[in-house]
Protein backbone atom coordinates (compact mmCIF):
# COMPACT_ATOMS: atom_id res chain seq x y z
CA UNK A 1 0.00 0.00 0.00
CA UNK A 2 1.50 3.20 -1.53
CA UNK A 3 1.92 6.05 1.14
CA UNK A 4 -0.46 9.22 0.33
CA UNK A 5 1.54 12.69 0.18
CA UNK A 6 0.74 15.13 1.90
CA UNK A 7 0.38 17.39 -0.81
CA UNK A 8 -2.33 15.57 -2.54
CA UNK A 9 -5.70 16.75 -1.47
CA UNK A 10 -8.17 14.82 -0.66
CA UNK A 11 -11.71 14.44 -2.52
CA UNK A 12 -14.81 13.70 -0.23
CA UNK A 13 -18.17 13.71 -1.42
CA UNK A 14 -17.36 15.76 -4.69
CA UNK A 15 -15.33 18.59 -2.43
CA UNK A 16 -11.90 19.44 -2.63
CA UNK A 17 -10.44 20.06 0.54
CA UNK A 18 -6.88 21.19 0.57
CA UNK A 19 -4.69 19.77 3.95
CA UNK A 20 -2.31 21.84 5.77
CA UNK A 21 0.91 20.51 7.14
CA UNK A 22 -0.66 19.68 10.08
CA UNK A 23 -3.67 18.03 8.77
CA UNK A 24 -6.40 20.57 9.76
CA UNK A 25 -8.57 22.68 7.14
CA UNK A 26 -8.25 26.10 6.94
CA UNK A 27 -11.82 26.76 7.59
CA UNK A 28 -11.44 25.31 10.42
CA UNK A 29 -8.72 26.99 11.70
CA UNK A 30 -11.00 30.45 10.96
CA UNK A 31 -13.89 28.88 12.53
CA UNK A 32 -11.76 28.07 15.95
CA UNK A 33 -10.63 31.92 15.73
CA UNK A 34 -12.88 34.00 18.40
CA UNK A 35 -14.57 37.18 16.65
CA UNK A 36 -14.18 40.99 18.02
CA UNK A 37 -17.12 42.23 19.70
CA UNK A 38 -16.48 46.10 19.46
CA UNK A 39 -15.68 45.96 15.80
CA UNK A 40 -18.75 44.36 15.32
CA UNK A 41 -20.92 46.84 17.42
CA UNK A 42 -18.83 50.17 15.46
CA UNK A 43 -19.76 48.65 12.33
CA UNK A 44 -23.27 48.16 12.56
CA UNK A 45 -23.39 51.40 14.03
CA UNK A 46 -22.01 53.08 11.50
CA UNK A 47 -24.00 51.52 9.30
CA UNK A 48 -27.40 52.88 11.24
CA UNK A 49 -26.39 56.40 11.20
CA UNK A 50 -25.63 56.39 7.53
CA UNK A 51 -29.05 55.38 6.50
CA UNK A 52 -30.42 57.52 9.24
CA UNK A 53 -28.57 60.51 8.08
CA UNK A 54 -29.81 59.61 4.26
CA UNK A 55 -33.13 59.42 5.23
CA UNK A 56 -33.28 62.52 6.82
CA UNK A 57 -31.54 64.35 4.17
CA UNK A 58 -34.12 62.78 1.68
CA UNK A 59 -37.17 63.85 4.03
CA UNK A 60 -35.65 67.34 4.17
CA UNK A 61 -35.60 67.90 0.35
CA UNK A 62 -39.43 66.26 -0.05
CA UNK A 63 -40.24 69.18 2.21
CA UNK A 64 -38.67 71.77 0.87
CA UNK A 65 -39.90 71.03 -2.07
CA UNK A 66 -43.56 71.05 -0.91
CA UNK A 67 -42.76 74.45 0.13
CA UNK A 68 -41.77 75.55 -2.91
CA UNK A 69 -44.78 74.21 -4.62
CA UNK A 70 -46.95 75.41 -1.99
CA UNK A 71 -45.40 78.90 -2.26
CA UNK A 72 -45.54 78.25 -5.72
CA UNK A 73 -49.21 77.64 -5.44
CA UNK A 74 -49.97 80.89 -3.59
CA UNK A 75 -48.06 83.46 -5.97
CA UNK A 76 -49.62 81.83 -9.42
CA UNK A 77 -52.37 79.17 -8.37
CA UNK A 78 -52.88 77.05 -11.76
CA UNK A 79 -56.64 77.78 -12.82
CA UNK A 80 -58.76 74.95 -11.74
CA UNK A 81 -56.91 75.97 -8.09
CA UNK A 82 -57.34 79.79 -8.63
CA UNK A 83 -60.84 79.30 -9.91
CA UNK A 84 -61.83 77.42 -6.30
CA UNK A 85 -59.89 79.37 -4.32
CA UNK A 86 -61.30 83.03 -6.04
CA UNK A 87 -64.64 81.69 -4.49
CA UNK A 88 -63.80 81.37 -1.26
CA UNK A 89 -61.32 84.97 -0.21
CA UNK A 90 -62.91 87.13 1.92
CA UNK A 91 -62.00 90.90 2.30
CA UNK A 92 -62.39 92.70 5.51
CA UNK A 93 -62.63 96.72 4.73
CA UNK A 94 -60.90 99.17 7.11
CA UNK A 95 -62.75 102.60 6.87
CA UNK A 96 -60.42 106.02 6.51
CA UNK A 97 -61.74 108.16 8.90
CA UNK A 98 -62.60 111.39 7.06
CA UNK A 99 -60.82 114.55 8.08
CA UNK A 100 -62.58 117.18 10.15
CA UNK A 101 -63.99 120.88 9.28
CA UNK A 102 -62.85 123.60 11.54
CA UNK A 103 -63.27 126.73 11.73
CA UNK A 104 -60.77 129.61 12.02
CA UNK A 105 -60.63 129.26 15.90
CA UNK A 106 -60.30 126.00 15.80
CA UNK A 107 -64.24 125.20 16.89
CA UNK A 108 -65.71 121.90 14.58
CA UNK A 109 -67.68 122.34 12.17
CA UNK A 110 -67.88 118.82 10.33
CA UNK A 111 -66.61 115.38 11.50
CA UNK A 112 -66.86 111.90 11.51
CA UNK A 113 -67.56 108.83 13.42
CA UNK A 114 -66.96 105.35 13.11
CA UNK A 115 -70.40 103.11 13.51
CA UNK A 116 -71.52 99.68 12.96
CA UNK A 117 -74.26 98.77 11.23
CA UNK A 118 -76.20 95.33 10.73
CA UNK A 119 -77.08 93.98 7.78
CA UNK A 120 -78.10 90.63 6.38
CA UNK A 121 -77.61 88.01 3.36
CA UNK A 122 -81.21 86.69 2.70
CA UNK A 123 -79.99 84.09 0.60
CA UNK A 124 -78.04 82.56 3.78
CA UNK A 125 -81.40 83.03 6.12
CA UNK A 126 -82.83 78.79 6.23
CA UNK A 127 -85.17 78.87 8.98
CA UNK A 128 -87.18 81.90 8.27
CA UNK A 129 -89.02 81.86 11.21
CA UNK A 130 -86.14 80.85 13.63
CA UNK A 131 -83.80 83.65 12.15
CA UNK A 132 -86.58 86.61 12.74
CA UNK A 133 -86.87 85.42 16.17
CA UNK A 134 -83.56 85.07 17.03
CA UNK A 135 -82.50 88.62 15.75
CA UNK A 136 -85.29 90.16 17.35
CA UNK A 137 -84.64 88.80 20.73
CA UNK A 138 -80.79 90.03 20.43
CA UNK A 139 -81.52 93.35 18.76
CA UNK A 140 -84.52 94.76 20.12
CA UNK A 141 -86.01 95.21 16.53
CA UNK A 142 -89.83 93.95 15.81
CA UNK A 143 -89.77 90.77 13.51
CA UNK A 144 -92.16 92.13 11.75
CA UNK A 145 -89.92 95.26 10.81
CA UNK A 146 -87.49 92.83 10.18
CA UNK A 147 -89.17 90.64 7.28
CA UNK A 148 -90.83 93.92 5.74
CA UNK A 149 -87.14 95.45 5.36
CA UNK A 150 -86.12 92.14 3.75
CA UNK A 151 -89.29 91.64 1.80
CA UNK A 152 -88.68 95.31 0.31
CA UNK A 153 -85.99 93.63 -1.30
CA UNK A 154 -85.99 90.46 -2.50
CA UNK A 155 -83.60 90.21 -5.01
CA UNK A 156 -80.67 91.58 -2.67
CA UNK A 157 -77.86 90.03 -1.10
CA UNK A 158 -77.63 93.14 1.55
CA UNK A 159 -80.31 94.21 3.44
CA UNK A 160 -79.53 96.84 6.43
CA UNK A 161 -81.39 96.17 9.08
CA UNK A 162 -79.87 98.33 11.62
CA UNK A 163 -77.53 101.52 11.12
CA UNK A 164 -76.19 102.49 14.06
CA UNK A 165 -75.50 99.58 16.51
CA UNK A 166 -74.32 99.40 20.01
CA UNK A 167 -71.66 97.68 21.79
CA UNK A 168 -74.16 95.93 23.75
CA UNK A 169 -75.90 94.46 21.13
CA UNK A 170 -72.54 93.84 18.95
CA UNK A 171 -71.21 91.25 21.45
CA UNK A 172 -75.50 89.65 21.62
CA UNK A 173 -74.91 89.52 17.55
CA UNK A 174 -71.86 87.93 17.91
CA UNK A 175 -72.77 85.14 20.30
CA UNK A 176 -75.83 84.32 18.05
CA UNK A 177 -73.58 83.73 15.25
CA UNK A 178 -75.59 83.40 12.25
CA UNK A 179 -73.89 82.89 9.29
CA UNK A 180 -76.41 85.49 7.60
CA UNK A 181 -75.66 88.23 9.63
CA UNK A 182 -72.96 90.57 9.02
CA UNK A 183 -71.39 93.50 10.54
CA UNK A 184 -70.16 95.98 9.06
CA UNK A 185 -68.01 99.67 9.85
CA UNK A 186 -68.54 102.74 8.36
CA UNK A 187 -68.56 106.47 8.76
CA UNK A 188 -70.79 109.17 9.61
CA UNK A 189 -70.62 112.66 8.77
CA UNK A 190 -71.84 114.58 12.04
CA UNK A 191 -72.14 118.38 11.83
CA UNK A 192 -72.38 119.68 15.44
CA UNK A 193 -73.50 123.13 14.61
CA UNK A 194 -76.86 121.14 12.75
CA UNK A 195 -77.57 123.66 10.03
CA UNK A 196 -74.84 126.70 10.44
CA UNK A 197 -73.63 127.30 7.28
CA UNK A 198 -75.31 124.47 5.92
CA UNK A 199 -74.76 125.37 2.09
CA UNK A 200 -71.05 126.53 2.71
CA UNK A 201 -69.86 123.42 4.14
CA UNK A 202 -72.16 121.23 1.81
CA UNK A 203 -71.98 117.23 2.18
CA UNK A 204 -70.22 114.31 0.68
CA UNK A 205 -71.85 110.94 0.03
CA UNK A 206 -72.08 107.98 -2.20
CA UNK A 207 -74.89 110.34 -4.04
CA UNK A 208 -74.60 114.06 -3.40
CA UNK A 209 -71.64 116.06 -3.06
CA UNK A 210 -71.11 119.88 -2.57
CA UNK A 211 -69.89 123.09 -0.96
CA UNK A 212 -66.58 122.91 0.88
CA UNK A 213 -66.81 118.94 1.27
CA UNK A 214 -66.86 118.54 -2.11
CA UNK A 215 -64.04 121.49 -2.91
CA UNK A 216 -61.78 119.53 -0.72
CA UNK A 217 -62.54 116.10 -0.84
CA UNK A 218 -58.85 115.41 -1.92
CA UNK A 219 -57.90 116.59 1.42
CA UNK A 220 -60.51 115.43 3.76
CA UNK A 221 -61.10 111.71 2.16
CA UNK A 222 -58.31 109.68 3.20
CA UNK A 223 -57.81 105.94 1.78
CA UNK A 224 -59.36 103.07 2.73
CA UNK A 225 -58.12 99.92 3.48
CA UNK A 226 -58.51 96.11 3.40
CA UNK A 227 -57.55 92.85 4.73
CA UNK A 228 -57.79 89.83 2.04
CA UNK A 229 -57.56 86.19 3.63
CA UNK A 230 -58.54 83.00 1.79
CA UNK A 231 -60.64 80.89 4.22
CA UNK A 232 -62.50 77.58 4.18
CA UNK A 233 -66.29 76.31 4.14
CA UNK A 234 -67.04 77.46 7.16
CA UNK A 235 -65.67 80.71 6.70
CA UNK A 236 -62.50 80.55 8.85
CA UNK A 237 -59.28 82.69 8.04
CA UNK A 238 -56.62 79.93 6.38
CA UNK A 239 -54.31 82.33 5.18
CA UNK A 240 -53.56 85.99 4.19
CA UNK A 241 -51.40 86.56 0.64
CA UNK A 242 -48.27 88.53 0.99
CA UNK A 243 -50.31 91.39 -0.79
CA UNK A 244 -53.17 91.21 1.26
CA UNK A 245 -53.06 93.90 4.14
CA UNK A 246 -53.39 97.61 3.00
CA UNK A 247 -53.93 100.23 5.78
CA UNK A 248 -56.34 102.67 5.83
CA UNK A 249 -54.54 106.22 5.78
CA UNK A 250 -57.30 108.54 7.86
CA UNK A 251 -57.59 112.02 5.75
CA UNK A 252 -56.33 115.60 6.56
CA UNK A 253 -57.78 118.16 8.78
CA UNK A 254 -59.00 121.68 7.01
CA UNK A 255 -59.05 124.78 9.04
CA UNK A 256 -61.48 127.05 7.17
CA UNK A 257 -61.87 131.04 7.84
CA UNK A 258 -65.36 130.87 8.70
CA UNK A 259 -65.61 131.88 12.22
CA UNK A 260 -69.01 129.89 14.35
CA UNK A 261 -69.76 133.06 16.25
CA UNK A 262 -69.95 135.55 13.36
CA UNK A 263 -71.52 133.00 11.53
CA UNK A 264 -74.12 132.54 14.06
CA UNK A 265 -74.38 136.45 14.67
CA UNK A 266 -75.25 136.66 10.99
CA UNK A 267 -77.47 134.06 10.29
CA UNK A 268 -79.43 135.34 12.91
CA UNK A 269 -79.83 138.90 12.21
CA UNK A 270 -80.91 137.42 8.31
CA UNK A 271 -83.95 135.11 9.19
CA UNK A 272 -85.09 137.68 11.46
CA UNK A 273 -85.24 140.41 8.74
CA UNK A 274 -86.28 137.89 6.22
CA UNK A 275 -89.24 137.00 8.53
CA UNK A 276 -90.22 140.24 9.41
CA UNK A 277 -90.22 141.20 5.73
CA UNK A 278 -91.82 138.15 4.29
CA UNK A 279 -89.16 137.96 1.95
CA UNK A 280 -88.49 133.89 0.84
CA UNK A 281 -85.09 134.17 0.17
CA UNK A 282 -81.85 136.33 1.60
CA UNK A 283 -77.88 136.15 1.36
CA UNK A 284 -75.17 137.55 3.55
CA UNK A 285 -71.58 137.88 2.96
CA UNK A 286 -69.14 139.05 5.25
CA UNK A 287 -65.41 139.33 4.84
CA UNK A 288 -62.25 140.29 5.21
CA UNK A 289 -61.11 143.09 2.90
CA UNK A 290 -57.20 142.46 2.84
CA UNK A 291 -56.87 138.71 2.92
CA UNK A 292 -60.04 137.47 0.86
CA UNK A 293 -61.16 135.69 3.72
CA UNK A 294 -64.82 134.79 3.84
CA UNK A 295 -65.37 135.33 7.94
CA UNK A 296 -69.43 134.38 7.32
CA UNK A 297 -71.49 133.28 4.32
CA UNK A 298 -75.29 132.55 5.14
CA UNK A 299 -78.22 131.80 3.02
CA UNK A 300 -82.07 132.07 4.18
CA UNK A 301 -83.72 129.64 4.56
CA UNK A 302 -81.16 127.69 5.98
CA UNK A 303 -80.28 123.24 5.21
CA UNK A 304 -78.72 121.09 7.85
CA UNK A 305 -76.57 118.63 6.04
CA UNK A 306 -77.56 115.90 8.23
CA UNK A 307 -81.66 116.13 7.27
CA UNK A 308 -81.66 117.15 3.66
CA UNK A 309 -85.11 115.69 3.40
CA UNK A 310 -86.47 118.97 5.58
CA UNK A 311 -85.27 121.50 2.87
CA UNK A 312 -86.08 122.26 -0.35
CA UNK A 313 -83.41 120.79 -3.06
CA UNK A 314 -83.22 124.57 -4.20
CA UNK A 315 -82.15 124.95 -0.61
CA UNK A 316 -79.34 122.88 -0.65
CA UNK A 317 -77.71 125.25 -3.57
CA UNK A 318 -75.11 128.13 -2.16
CA UNK A 319 -77.17 131.30 -3.51
CA UNK A 320 -73.90 133.59 -2.49
CA UNK A 321 -71.70 131.87 -5.01
CA UNK A 322 -74.29 130.24 -7.87
CA UNK A 323 -77.11 133.00 -7.93
CA UNK A 324 -76.98 136.17 -10.35
CA UNK A 325 -79.21 139.18 -10.10
CA UNK A 326 -79.04 142.49 -11.39
CA UNK A 327 -78.05 144.86 -8.56
CA UNK A 328 -78.96 148.43 -9.18
CA UNK A 329 -77.77 151.22 -7.45
CA UNK A 330 -75.35 149.02 -5.13
CA UNK A 331 -73.29 148.68 -8.53
CA UNK A 332 -72.64 152.86 -8.64
CA UNK A 333 -69.61 153.22 -6.42
CA UNK A 334 -67.44 151.01 -8.80
CA UNK A 335 -68.44 153.10 -11.80
CA UNK A 336 -68.15 156.21 -9.76
CA UNK A 337 -64.23 155.00 -8.54
CA UNK A 338 -63.13 154.12 -11.90
CA UNK A 339 -64.25 157.36 -13.28
CA UNK A 340 -62.43 159.36 -10.86
CA UNK A 341 -59.47 157.16 -11.49
CA UNK A 342 -59.25 157.57 -15.60
CA UNK A 343 -59.15 161.61 -14.73
CA UNK A 344 -62.40 161.82 -17.00
CA UNK A 345 -64.05 162.92 -13.58
CA UNK A 346 -63.04 164.83 -10.68
CA UNK A 347 -65.05 164.70 -7.33
CA UNK A 348 -65.96 168.69 -7.74
CA UNK A 349 -67.22 168.50 -11.35
CA UNK A 350 -70.70 169.51 -11.55
CA UNK A 351 -73.75 168.02 -13.80
CA UNK A 352 -76.99 169.12 -14.38
CA UNK A 353 -79.23 166.44 -13.33
CA UNK A 354 -82.53 168.70 -13.95
CA UNK A 355 -86.07 168.42 -12.75
CA UNK A 356 -85.29 164.82 -12.83
CA UNK A 357 -85.85 164.64 -16.08
CA UNK A 358 -83.19 163.79 -18.89
CA UNK A 359 -82.89 162.04 -22.34
CA UNK A 360 -79.26 161.06 -23.73
CA UNK A 361 -77.60 162.63 -26.92
CA UNK A 362 -78.47 158.96 -28.56
CA UNK A 363 -82.21 159.45 -27.70
CA UNK A 364 -82.70 157.15 -24.46
CA UNK A 365 -84.72 159.06 -21.56
CA UNK A 366 -83.43 158.41 -18.13
CA UNK A 367 -85.15 159.49 -14.72
CA UNK A 368 -84.37 159.87 -11.18
CA UNK A 369 -86.64 159.38 -8.19
CA UNK A 370 -86.34 162.78 -7.34
CA UNK A 371 -85.10 165.76 -8.50
CA UNK A 372 -81.67 166.92 -7.95
CA UNK A 373 -80.73 170.15 -9.77
CA UNK A 374 -76.74 170.56 -10.51
CA UNK A 375 -74.99 168.64 -8.12
CA UNK A 376 -71.19 167.89 -8.21
CA UNK A 377 -70.13 164.39 -8.92
CA UNK A 378 -69.43 163.16 -4.93
CA UNK A 379 -73.53 164.27 -4.66
CA UNK A 380 -74.42 162.14 -7.58
CA UNK A 381 -73.47 159.04 -5.78
CA UNK A 382 -74.55 160.45 -2.05
CA UNK A 383 -78.14 160.82 -3.91
CA UNK A 384 -77.87 158.05 -6.08
CA UNK A 385 -78.50 159.87 -9.15
CA UNK A 386 -78.89 158.12 -12.32
CA UNK A 387 -78.90 161.02 -14.33
CA UNK A 388 -75.61 161.91 -12.86
CA UNK A 389 -73.80 158.55 -13.02
CA UNK A 390 -75.14 158.53 -16.84
CA UNK A 391 -73.81 161.41 -17.66
CA UNK A 392 -70.76 161.19 -16.47
CA UNK A 393 -69.95 157.87 -18.01
CA UNK A 394 -70.44 158.86 -21.54
CA UNK A 395 -67.30 160.68 -20.40
CA UNK A 396 -65.62 157.33 -20.60
CA UNK A 397 -64.69 155.12 -23.39
CA UNK A 398 -67.02 152.00 -23.34
CA UNK A 399 -64.78 149.58 -23.78
CA UNK A 400 -61.88 151.08 -21.11
CA UNK A 401 -65.13 150.83 -18.59
CA UNK A 402 -65.75 147.50 -19.58
CA UNK A 403 -62.35 146.36 -19.11
CA UNK A 404 -61.92 147.99 -15.95
CA UNK A 405 -64.81 146.47 -14.99
CA UNK A 406 -63.53 142.98 -15.92
CA UNK A 407 -59.96 144.15 -13.14
CA UNK A 408 -62.92 144.22 -10.28
CA UNK A 409 -64.02 140.87 -10.75
CA UNK A 410 -67.12 140.86 -12.80
CA UNK A 411 -68.44 138.96 -16.00
CA UNK A 412 -66.00 135.84 -14.31
CA UNK A 413 -65.77 133.82 -11.39
CA UNK A 414 -63.90 134.69 -8.50
CA UNK A 415 -61.93 131.67 -8.15
CA UNK A 416 -62.56 130.86 -4.73
CA UNK A 417 -62.85 127.34 -5.56
CA UNK A 418 -66.40 125.88 -4.40
CA UNK A 419 -68.48 124.01 -6.84
CA UNK A 420 -71.44 125.83 -8.80
CA UNK A 421 -69.81 129.02 -8.88
CA UNK A 422 -71.34 131.26 -11.28
CA UNK A 423 -69.04 134.21 -13.03
CA UNK A 424 -72.37 136.70 -13.44
CA UNK A 425 -72.74 138.01 -16.86
CA UNK A 426 -71.84 141.40 -18.93
CA UNK A 427 -72.86 142.45 -22.44
CA UNK A 428 -69.81 141.12 -24.79
CA UNK A 429 -67.12 143.94 -25.83
CA UNK A 430 -68.88 143.52 -29.93
CA UNK A 431 -72.53 144.48 -27.86
CA UNK A 432 -71.38 147.34 -25.49
CA UNK A 433 -73.06 150.41 -26.93
CA UNK A 434 -73.45 153.87 -25.37
CA UNK A 435 -77.03 152.24 -24.08
CA UNK A 436 -75.21 149.60 -22.74
CA UNK A 437 -72.49 152.00 -21.16
CA UNK A 438 -75.45 154.34 -19.35
CA UNK A 439 -77.18 151.23 -18.22
CA UNK A 440 -74.54 149.66 -16.00
CA UNK A 441 -73.69 153.13 -14.75
CA UNK A 442 -76.58 152.69 -12.43
CA UNK A 443 -76.41 148.77 -12.47
CA UNK A 444 -78.27 147.61 -14.73
CA UNK A 445 -77.93 145.30 -18.20
CA UNK A 446 -75.55 143.42 -15.56
CA UNK A 447 -75.41 140.13 -13.41
CA UNK A 448 -73.55 139.35 -10.45
CA UNK A 449 -73.54 137.24 -7.89
CA UNK A 450 -73.34 138.50 -3.85
CA UNK A 451 -69.67 137.63 -3.74
CA UNK A 452 -68.24 139.05 -6.69
CA UNK A 453 -70.01 142.38 -5.29
CA UNK A 454 -68.42 141.73 -1.98
CA UNK A 455 -64.70 140.70 -3.49
CA UNK A 456 -64.73 144.65 -6.45
CA UNK A 457 -65.99 145.94 -2.72
CA UNK A 458 -62.80 144.75 -0.75
CA UNK A 459 -60.91 147.08 -3.16
CA UNK A 460 -62.53 150.55 -2.04
CA UNK A 461 -61.79 148.80 1.88
CA UNK A 462 -58.09 147.98 1.44
CA UNK A 463 -56.63 150.68 -0.55
CA UNK A 464 -57.56 149.45 -3.86
CA UNK A 465 -55.55 145.79 -4.08
CA UNK A 466 -57.14 143.18 -5.65
CA UNK A 467 -58.21 139.64 -3.59
CA UNK A 468 -58.85 136.37 -4.47
CA UNK A 469 -61.69 134.86 -1.68
CA UNK A 470 -61.19 132.00 0.12
CA UNK A 471 -63.09 129.84 2.53
CA UNK A 472 -59.94 128.73 4.23
CA UNK A 473 -58.02 130.35 6.48
CA UNK A 474 -54.87 132.45 5.58
CA UNK A 475 -51.71 131.40 7.95
CA UNK A 476 -48.73 134.05 7.39
CA UNK A 477 -46.29 131.59 8.35
CA UNK A 478 -47.37 128.93 6.36
CA UNK A 479 -45.08 128.51 3.14
CA UNK A 480 -46.86 129.38 0.04
CA UNK A 481 -50.00 130.68 1.59
CA UNK A 482 -51.98 133.20 0.22
CA UNK A 483 -50.08 136.33 1.80
CA UNK A 484 -48.94 137.39 -2.38
CA UNK A 485 -48.39 140.36 -3.87
CA UNK A 486 -51.81 141.09 -5.57
CA UNK A 487 -52.37 143.71 -7.99
CA UNK A 488 -53.21 147.26 -7.72
CA UNK A 489 -56.47 148.35 -9.37
CA UNK A 490 -57.29 151.44 -7.46
CA UNK A 491 -54.96 154.02 -6.01
CA UNK A 492 -54.61 154.76 -2.68
CA UNK A 493 -56.08 158.09 -3.19
CA UNK A 494 -59.05 157.54 -4.93
CA UNK A 495 -59.71 154.29 -2.68
CA UNK A 496 -59.89 156.42 0.40
CA UNK A 497 -62.07 158.84 -0.97
CA UNK A 498 -64.72 156.35 -2.56
CA UNK A 499 -65.12 155.34 1.09
CA UNK A 500 -65.77 158.90 2.84
CA UNK A 501 -67.74 159.89 -0.23
CA UNK A 502 -70.00 156.30 1.00
CA UNK A 503 -69.40 157.47 4.78
CA UNK A 504 -71.43 160.70 3.43
CA UNK A 505 -73.86 158.69 1.66
CA UNK A 506 -74.76 156.74 4.87
CA UNK A 507 -74.96 159.77 7.15
CA UNK A 508 -76.60 161.91 4.34
CA UNK A 509 -78.46 160.06 1.68
CA UNK A 510 -80.45 156.65 1.78
CA UNK A 511 -78.07 154.75 4.09
CA UNK A 512 -79.24 157.39 6.91
CA UNK A 513 -80.66 153.41 8.84
CA UNK A 514 -76.89 153.00 9.74
CA UNK A 515 -76.07 156.71 10.63
CA UNK A 516 -76.54 155.67 14.43
CA UNK A 517 -74.66 153.02 14.68
CA UNK A 518 -71.81 152.81 17.36
CA UNK A 519 -69.27 152.50 14.61
CA UNK A 520 -68.51 154.46 11.34
CA UNK A 521 -69.49 153.18 8.49
CA UNK A 522 -69.43 153.51 4.70
CA UNK A 523 -71.65 152.12 1.73
CA UNK A 524 -74.32 151.99 -0.73
CA UNK A 525 -77.76 150.90 -0.64
CA UNK A 526 -79.73 149.23 -3.29
CA UNK A 527 -83.22 148.60 -4.67
CA UNK A 528 -83.24 146.74 -7.81
CA UNK A 529 -86.40 145.32 -9.74
CA UNK A 530 -86.22 141.53 -10.50
CA UNK A 531 -86.52 140.95 -14.49
CA UNK A 532 -89.31 138.97 -15.99
CA UNK A 533 -88.64 135.26 -16.70
CA UNK A 534 -91.24 135.05 -19.44
CA UNK A 535 -91.32 139.22 -21.09
CA UNK A 536 -88.96 142.01 -22.08
CA UNK A 537 -88.74 143.96 -18.94
CA UNK A 538 -89.36 143.55 -15.13
CA UNK A 539 -91.55 141.92 -12.78
CA UNK A 540 -94.28 144.52 -11.08
CA UNK A 541 -93.73 143.98 -7.03
CA UNK A 542 -90.23 141.99 -7.36
CA UNK A 543 -87.59 143.43 -5.74
CA UNK A 544 -83.93 143.00 -4.05
CA UNK A 545 -83.25 145.41 -1.53
CA UNK A 546 -79.65 144.97 -0.51
CA UNK A 547 -76.71 147.12 0.78
CA UNK A 548 -72.98 146.69 0.61
CA UNK A 549 -70.73 148.69 2.93
CA UNK A 550 -67.62 148.05 5.43
CA UNK A 551 -66.16 149.58 8.79
CA UNK A 552 -64.63 151.18 10.24
CA UNK A 553 -64.62 153.78 7.51
CA UNK A 554 -60.63 154.82 8.56
CA UNK A 555 -59.46 151.24 9.07
CA UNK A 556 -61.87 149.13 7.97
CA UNK A 557 -61.72 145.22 9.29
CA UNK A 558 -64.73 143.78 7.35
CA UNK A 559 -67.00 144.27 4.42
CA UNK A 560 -70.45 143.12 4.32
CA UNK A 561 -73.12 142.64 1.65
CA UNK A 562 -76.65 142.05 2.53
CA UNK A 563 -79.30 141.10 -0.02
CA UNK A 564 -83.05 140.59 0.72
CA UNK A 565 -84.92 138.75 -2.21
CA UNK A 566 -88.72 139.72 -2.93
CA UNK A 567 -89.90 141.20 0.45
CA UNK A 568 -93.25 141.87 0.68
CA UNK A 569 -93.76 145.47 -0.77
CA UNK A 570 -96.59 146.30 1.91
CA UNK A 571 -94.25 145.96 4.84
CA UNK A 572 -91.44 147.84 2.94
CA UNK A 573 -88.40 146.89 0.23
CA UNK A 574 -86.05 149.84 -0.24
CA UNK A 575 -82.80 149.04 0.30
CA UNK A 576 -82.48 151.63 2.59
CA UNK A 577 -85.76 150.14 4.61
CA UNK A 578 -84.41 146.43 4.76
CA UNK A 579 -80.94 145.76 4.13
CA UNK A 580 -79.44 148.71 5.54
CA UNK A 581 -80.48 148.13 9.22
CA UNK A 582 -79.99 144.67 9.06
CA UNK A 583 -76.46 145.55 7.83
CA UNK A 584 -76.01 147.76 10.73
CA UNK A 585 -77.14 145.49 13.19
CA UNK A 586 -74.72 142.78 11.87
CA UNK A 587 -71.40 145.58 12.07
CA UNK A 588 -72.04 146.51 15.44
CA UNK A 589 -72.12 142.91 16.60
CA UNK A 590 -69.24 141.50 14.68
CA UNK A 591 -67.12 144.43 15.58
CA UNK A 592 -67.79 144.35 19.34
CA UNK A 593 -66.97 140.10 19.03
CA UNK A 594 -63.85 140.83 17.05
CA UNK A 595 -63.15 143.42 19.72
CA UNK A 596 -63.12 146.57 17.51
CA UNK A 597 -62.78 150.09 19.31
CA UNK A 598 -65.71 152.44 18.75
Amino acid sequence: MSQISHEQPVRRAGLRIPIGASGTSTRSRRRSASPDPSAWRTASLRRSWTWGLLGIALLCIALSLLVVRAVAVMRHPDQPIQTLVNTQVSTMPFTARRGDLLDRKGQVLATSDIRLRLFVDPKLIGDREAFLRDVARVTGLDAADIAARIDRRPNSRYVVLDPDLDPIRVSAIRELGHRALGIERYSQRIYPHASLAGQTLGIRTDHAAMGVERAMDGLLAGRDGRLRFVRDARFRPLAVPEDGFIPAVDGHDVRLSLDVNIQRIVERHLAETCEQFEAPRGQVVVMDPHTGEVLAMANYPSMNPMELSASSPRDWNNACISEVFEPGSIFKPFVWALLIESGKVRPDHMFDCGDGVWRAPFGRRMRDVSPHGRIDFDEILIKSSNIGMAQAALRMRGGALRDRLRELGFGQPTGIGLPGEAGGLMTSAGRWSLYTQTSVSMGHEIAVTPLQMMTAFSALANGGRQVRPTVRMVDPERNGDRHIQTPIILSEPVSAHTRSVLHRAVMEGTGRALRNSRYPIFGKTGTAQVPATDARGYEPGAYIASFVGGAPVAQPRIVIGCFIHRPNPARGYYGGVVAAPLAGRIIEDVLAYMGTKQ
